[in-house]
């Protein structure tokens, strides 16, 4: 079946002059709902009215290798028991730890780094200005 009316033109910007290209369209039924879906050749075929193959890229596959089983098993009771602490909380608070003191150290020189530079520039600047009144007056005497 083609479909009639419903092709696609595909505007390619990435090239001057805006080739269009039109796709080839045909149909097919949808094997949950048995409507007509339309197949281009470049998309992932879906159903419309009932959903079906929405989501085409579930993961299937069972784990193989021995540590794969074992990061899986140990992330669903890492993310199990997280979630149970936080659920379970009153209030959420964040805790002050030492890389959370080490971060405001750090930024703080930064800061006061930054600070003290844009003082010494204004300092310099009046200094500077000062000289220039004093030479200019040094003149004119």
């Amino acid at each position: 079946m083609i479909c009639s009316g419903v092709d696609i033109i595909c505007k390619n910007r990435y090239f001057s002059g805006m080739t269009e290209v039109k796709k080839e369209c045909t149909k097919k039924e949808c094997p949950q709902c048995g409507a007509s879906v339309p197949v281009y050749a470049e998309y992932v075929v879906w159903c419309a009215q009932c959903g079906w193959n929405l989501n085409p890229r579930q993961q299937t596959q069972k784990r193989h290798t021995l540590l794969e089983t074992f990061y899986a098993s140990l992330g669903q009771k890492q993310s199990k028991t997280l979630f149970e602490e936080y659920k379970n909380a009153a209030i959420i608070k964040p805790k002050l730890s030492f890389s959370r003191i080490t971060a405001f150290i750090l930024s703080s020189g930064v800061h006061g780094i930054t600070l003290g530079l844009f003082g010494l520039g204004i300092f310099l600047i009046g200094l500077w200005v000062n000289f220039l009144i004093i030479a200019i007056i040094m003149n004119l005497i």
